[in-house]
């Protein structure tokens, strides 16, 4: 519990393989300028 009385996670933030290979084809297939731009407008 927090200070505030609501209950925290504390898990390490990942992706699973599926999750990054669901991206990554996303990408190929989109006319995105480079990984950056899209993962900073689209994904993120």
């Amino acid at each position: 519990m927090s200070s505030d009385g609501k209950p925290r996670r504390y898990r390490k933030a990942s992706l699973s393989e599926s999750e990054i290979m669901t991206i990554l084809i996303a990408f190929q297939f989109g006319s995105f300028r480079n990984f950056k731009h899209y993962y900073l407008f689209y994904i993120r």
